[in-house]
């Protein structure tokens, strides 16, 4: 099942409040529930470099395996800010925020191999 919206206390209580939701398309599988997307990107030479073998294994599918993002539903639940109270649309867009530093930090070590 996909990940509800999640409001984590920051105090050391460790309490968690679900947020409204609704659901969107997974944007990693667009929807599909599978994907070969961890393979990276083949350019056309890529293929040819590979033979026609695989080249038709991967046309047809067969390295796609089940979307990380949304578990091969084909849909995710996003945050609904609409209807969320003042206060948890405030904690939520700090929330979010805090989520985006740390990835740009851990995107940043993973580029200079830390």
């Amino acid at each position: 099942m996909a990940k509800t919206p999640t409001l984590y206390n920051g105090d050391g209580d460790d309490t968690e409040t679900e947020l409204p939701f609704k659901w969107e398309i997974c944007g990693a599988c667009s929807g599909h529930g599978k994907s070969s997307a961890y393979l990276g990107a083949y350019t056309e030479d890529d293929m040819a470099e590979a033979g026609p073998d695989f080249h038709d294994e991967y046309m047809r599918g067969g390295y796609d395996r089940t979307c990380d993002a949304c578990d091969g539903e084909g849909k995710v639940k996003i945050a609904d800010v609409s209807r969320m109270s003042k206060e948890h649309r405030a904690e939520w867009e700090v929330q979010c925020e805090v989520d985006s530093e740390l990835y740009a930090i851990e995107r940043s070590e993973r580029l200079f191999g830390c």
